[in-house]
């Protein structure tokens, strides 16, 4: 009885620590070369992890992906599509690692039945980073100002009906009254 009751406390321990290790958030992450097997040398490669899903740019649809939270911070990709263009049995298999950054990079490969295994280095591509990214679009979004909006029966904490240090905008007590434009 002792062994068993070790047991299911040492599993409970193991699956609250395996638990607690987040996995990295999703992302497009590129590279100057192809991901896909057999594509032309210096064709742009993006590998697309977003919802529970991947996709590699050029051929391969959404698919479903596995991720798992490793010991060391990283995060472990796996993926498979039975078909992506004329390739077969493609499978990707990699970690989100850190560099410089926490999630910043994918390493790994792609593989395709009777092709060359191809090695990735891909960066993830953010707004701004550099990083000439067809599919990237950043749109600059101004800073919110607030605008006093005099309400009849709204008053500030302590009791006008201006604008003040103590209400709108800078304490914002009375988030009824301000609002942003």
């Amino acid at each position: 009885m002792r062994i068993l009751s070790s047991l299911v406390l040492g599993l409970a321990i193991a699956s609250t620590a395996a638990a607690a290790r987040p996995v990295c958030p999703d992302g497009r992450f590129v590279q100057a070369s192809s991901a896909l097997p057999g594509s032309p040398d210096g064709a742009f490669g993006a590998i697309v992890i977003a919802n529970g899903q991947a996709s590699i740019d050029g051929g391969c649809e959404p698919t479903k992906v596995h991720r798992r939270a490793k010991k060391n911070g990283d995060t472990r990709v796996q993926a498979k599509w039975k078909q992506c263009g004329a390739l077969k049995k493609v499978r990707l298999v990699g970690d989100i690692v850190a560099d410089g950054a926490p999630c910043a990079r994918l390493t790994g490969t792609v593989r395709a039945k009777k092709q060359d295994p191809v090695t990735i280095g891909a960066t993830r591509s953010r707004c701004g980073d550099g990083i000439a990214d067809p599919a990237e679009t950043c749109i600059e979004t101004p800073a919110h100002e607030w605008t006093f909006v005099p309400f009849d029966d709204a008053f500030c904490a302590d009791g006008t009906t201006t604008p003040s240090p103590t209400c709108c905008p800078a304490g914002r007590t009375s988030p009824s009254r301000c609002r942003p434009t």
